[in-house]
């Protein structure tokens, strides 16, 4: 391996991802080799590269020429997944490489120079170290879980919460609130108390009264009588800029467009 520049292998604390022309020269200074204003460009371009980005590269390619050489060293190192790639790739190549033709000239030397074989087989390294950094990069990486809707409505200080309250006989055991953000325009319910419904029969449905808007209420969704600390996400039908009322109604099974009442439970913003 073409050893790099000492000052590279500290790096800097952080750097930009690695370009693929970037990528070209550090795949070729450690197989075929680079002149002198290659390596300069290399240097200076390293310089402001991710160093763990670096790192993971140079491993990518020992892994390559392992599998190349066909060395034992190191296997364990290598993922399953990459192992098997790596080893179809070669077994191609080496098939599709025939034997030297003779020249015909009966008096020409053979040339009996010995090269590494990495650097006789240069261009299919260079494509097993593009797989291996594909591989490598993709099993090592941290995925990013999406944000949770609740906690970001939780964490802004512009997100209201208004108490539940039964408007009915029935429903005045029902308690709770809705949690409201008029720029995400999104929300959530905590409800306890609200009667069991049959999905088949009939569902509860919200309505977000918006004075701006009409008299008609926007929908918010259908849902069913929540379990025990259950919370219910809910997003408007429509816009609705700072809504004064949350207002829930039983509906037929997937709700209605115009509710003809009554309110069962309603929280008012005050």
């Amino acid at each position: 391996m073409n050893p790099l520049p000492p000052h590279h292998t500290n790096g800097h604390p952080s750097g930009r991802p690695m370009d693929e022309a970037t990528l070209d020269l550090l795949i070729a200074s450690q197989t075929d080799g680079l002149q002198p204003a290659e390596a300069r460009n290399l240097e200076d371009a390293l310089e402001s590269t991710d160093p763990a980005e670096i790192m993971q590269t140079l491993r990518a390619l020992d892994a390559a020429r392992l599998a190349l050489r066909g060395d034992e060293a190191g296997a364990d190192d290598l993922p399953a997944s990459l192992e098997a790639k790596l080893a179809g790739q070669a077994k191609g190549y080496f098939a599709s490489v025939t034997a030297p033709v003779a020249s015909g000239i009966p008096d020409r030397e053979p040339d009996t120079r010995t090269f590494p074989i990495w650097t006789r087989y240069a261009g299919w390294l260079a494509a097993a170290a593009a797989i291996a950094l594909a591989v490598v990069a993709f099993s090592t990486r941290t995925p990013t879980a999406p944000a949770d809707p609740i906690a970001v409505l939780n964490s802004r200080t512009d997100t209201f919460r208004w108490d539940f309250a039964g408007l009915t006989d029935d429903m005045k055991g029902v308690k709770g609130q809705v949690v409201w953000n008029d720029t995400l325009q999104q929300g959530y319910m905590e409800l306890t108390g609200l009667p069991d419904n049959d999905p088949g029969q009939k569902q509860y449905q919200l309505w977000i009264v918006d004075p701006t808007r009409s008299e008609q209420p926007v929908d918010g969704g259908v849902f069913n009588a929540p379990k025990s600390g259950q919370r219910i996400a809910f997003a408007p039908r429509l816009p609705v800029d700072k809504p004064t009322t949350f207002a829930i109604t039983a509906e037929k099974p997937g709700g209605v467009v115009v509710s003809k009442g009554p309110l069962l439970v309603a929280a008012v913003r005050k």
